[in-house]
């Protein structure tokens, strides 16, 4: 399975919205979404373990919002399935990240 960091070299940059790179799922954004080349849009899904994937296209099973790519998926890409899905966001890695800075007496995250 590809990573973010493989998907960033492949695809470049996430278009910016706002200081943010999600896009919600309805009113302005949801246009801008609609509005963009088919090939650039990712739906961002979180699964059970908090895990969060991107998933080439429009989908909407366990979907956050939307990315959108700076370069365009490929149909050859689509067809081998190669990028569908891409691991965004690691919950263990994150768990991890905030245990060692707990170790130093700092937290990497927001905590309630």
């Amino acid at each position: 399975m590809k990573n973010e960091d493989q998907w960033n070299e492949r695809f470049g940059d996430t278009v910016d919205n706002g200081g943010t790179t999600l896009f919600e799922t309805y009113g302005d954004n949801l246009k801008k979404v609609q509005a963009a080349d088919p090939l650039t849009v990712w739906t961002v899904i979180e699964t059970e373990n908090e895990n969060q994937y991107l998933r080439p296209g429009f989908h909407v099973v366990d979907m956050i919002g939307y990315v959108i790519s700076e370069n365009p998926i490929t149909q050859e890409e689509l067809n081998s399935g190669e990028w569908d899905p891409v691991l965004w966001l690691d919950r263990a890695e994150l768990d991890l990240d905030d245990s060692n800075a707990d170790d130093l007496g700092e937290t990497s995250s927001f905590r309630p």
